[in-house]
């Protein structure tokens, strides 16, 4: 039981940990008008005034929040694991920042997508 526990923490820290150096990435990158609103009820913000809201509904998306693809971001909105706040048609450049800032190549995210 402790050790389920310890290793839980452990996952815990290291999503945490991914999505935050996701954040670094972007606002090193000058930002993005984003948020996300984790299960938990915390937010984080990605150096701008948030013009679009990603609120995860699933605790398992962020594993894939570390190193996000414009496929994984897509299934898990399909899917009604995140929604969305905010213009749709906005929040697919961000989408692309995301991807972009989680290190997949371009290859790998048209892959991803076909």
């Amino acid at each position: 039981m402790w050790i389920a526990r310890t290793r839980e923490r452990l996952i815990e820290r290291a999503m945490h940990a991914g999505i935050a150096r996701l954040a670094d990435t972007l606002i090193a990158g000058g930002g993005a008008p984003l948020e996300l609103v984790l299960p938990d009820g915390g937010r984080i913000g990605f150096g701008q005034p948030a013009r679009v809201q990603l609120a995860i509904r699933d605790p398992e998306v962020l594993t894939q929040l570390a190193n996000p693809t414009l496929a994984s971001l897509a299934e898990a909105y399909v899917q009604g694991r995140i929604d969305l706040n905010g213009e749709f048609l906005e929040a697919l450049p961000l989408a692309e920042k995301l991807a972009a800032a989680g290190g997949s190549s371009v290859t790998q995210r048209l892959t991803d997508v076909l």
